[in-house]
């Protein structure tokens, strides 16, 4: 007889195994499975971290479908689960996760929003969201939050500056953008976590060639 508890471990071992051979759209069905198996247990930091894996799942799925709608449906959900997992690490007391994850379902909403005033709006509110998640992770000494809210901050600013205004405007988002890019670079170089550490340097770099 399997307890719950394994039976919940071997359902994210599934989903991780799903993610390393790219199978996105599996991978988040796994990990929404596995946060309710987490519920039901009244693990609720796990709920929340897997609810978050299964966000990033549906965001990854979005970028291997097949047609608009099925691209629109994915970025959606990912939206809506990002939502979801913020609520869920509110409850566990983990602001910086739970602005981490705003920030995101924003981003991507921001994304699904066509109007090119609304979707700046959207931008500058994702950007506020990412300051505050970036103030709380460095003061919680978490060096890798703080890196991967940088690389969201970066990607949130280049989205940005298609819809900046005028040239002071666009200068303040490179400076911004150079500003948090070099910090993320020296942060998680330290650390040596180096898929993020890659993203950074060329998300920096294309703010670099602008700036």
């Amino acid at each position: 007889y399997m307890s719950e508890d394994q039976s919940l471990q071997i359902i994210i071992d599934k989903a991780k195994q799903q993610e390393k051979e790219y199978r996105w759209m599996e991978a988040a069905k796994h990990f929404e499975k596995a946060s309710d198996a987490a519920f039901k247990l009244n693990d609720f930091f796990k709920t929340a971290e897997t609810c978050e894996r299964a966000a990033f799942s549906y965001y990854r799925a979005s970028m291997q479908a097949k047609d608009l709608d099925t691209f629109l449906d994915y970025m959606s959900l990912a939206a809506k689960t990002y939502e979801k997992a913020a609520n869920l690490f509110e409850l566990e007391g983990k602001t910086a996760k739970k602005y981490y994850c705003k920030a995101l379902a924003t981003y991507i909403n921001s994304r699904l929003e066509s109007n090119p005033t609304k979707r700046k709006d959207l931008l500058d509110e994702c950007w506020k969201i990412n300051e505050i998640a970036l103030k709380l992770f460095e003061e919680a000494q978490d060096m890798l939050g703080y890196g991967k809210t940088c690389n969201e901050l970066l990607t949130c600013l280049w989205d940005r500056l298609d819809v900046a205004w005028d040239w002071q405007e666009q200068a303040k988002i490179t400076t911004r953008a150079l500003n948090c890019g070099e910090k993320a670079v020296a942060k998680l170089s330290e650390l040596g976590a180096d898929h993020e550490l890659a993203r950074a340097c060329s998300l920096t770099s294309l703010h670099y060639d602008l700036g």
